[in-house]
């Protein structure tokens, strides 16, 4: 884990992936200045590519309207990529699969809901094509890690993945998961060396104030020292404007900002 004003030569970046909620969002809002800050980063030649496990209904309306150059949904289902005109999709399964699975994604749904108080069905569920996602901290009263630990458990029960995120606990049937949709996406769309990706797990820009429980459950050592808070559209602002200019590291170094950090 280092802090994020270690990271060098960032002029040599081709492009920036990145999560959508509490990270390009503030307080579930798109603010302004970070949608802003996607146009200008485009324009200035950087590949700009959201890896969410947000719902394909959401995809569709980013890869069409956003400034960006695809984007990976649903934990890594599929990517969606809007050009000369077009949406172009690329999913993980056939549609024949897809739509046996969900009516099996529902059942297993309906099963979790009734065995875990407080919990409910994410309300983006009625936009998923391939995973089942249950809400434990977004739309319903927080409930403690002990009880998404449990959803996931029972998922994994049931013969899915499952990957407890800030907000939900996503199920999914298959192996699959976004660093190789990415890895999938840079190799097909923009000829890029998918192997080169596998480091991508240790460059991953994160917010230890938010994502400190999800990191430990990944193993990675998160450090004690904390900072004031800033607003994470702030943050990518700034990110976007290092990346674009290319600046120098001791340049770079200026942006205060060490509650944000890669590992």
């Amino acid at each position: 884990m280092q802090p994020l004003q270690e990271l060098r030569d960032p002029g040599r970046i081709r492009g920036l992936l990145f999560d959508l909620d509490e990270t390009l969002t503030t307080a579930g809002k798109l603010t302004a200045e970070a949608f802003a800050a996607l146009q200008r980063l485009q324009r200035a030649g950087k590949r700009v590519v959201p890896i969410t496990g947000r719902p394909a209904g959401w995809c569709d309306h980013i890869a069409r309207m956003w400034p960006v150059d695809a984007v990976v949904g649903e934990n890594g289902a599929f990517y969606f990529r809007y050009c000369d005109g077009r949406l172009l999709k690329r999913y993980q399964d056939d549609t024949r699969t897809r739509a046996d699975q969900r009516a099996r994604l529902a059942r297993i749904g309906e099963r979790i809901v009734a065995q875990v108080p407080g919990c409910a069905l994410a309300s983006d569920q009625p936009y998923r094509e391939t995973d089942l996602a249950i809400d434990y901290c977004e739309d319903v009263p927080p409930l403690p890690l002990a009880a998404a630990e449990r959803i996931a458990a029972l998922m994994r029960a049931e013969g899915l993945s499952a990957r407890i995120s800030s907000i939900h606990v996503n199920g999914w049937f298959g192996d699959y998961d976004k660093l190789a949709m990415t890895q999938r996406l840079l190799a097909e769309v923009f000829e890029c060396d998918a192997c080169a990706l596998g480091n991508a797990k240790k460059r991953v820009f994160c917010d230890i104030r938010r994502d400190t429980r999800c990191l430990r459950q990944q193993n990675v050592k998160v450090p004690k020292k904390r900072h004031p808070a800033r607003k994470n559209h702030s943050f990518f602002h700034d990110i976007a404007r290092k990346l674009r200019r290319g600046l120098t590291k001791d340049r770079f170094d200026s942006l205060n900002n060490s509650s944000q950090y890669i590992t």
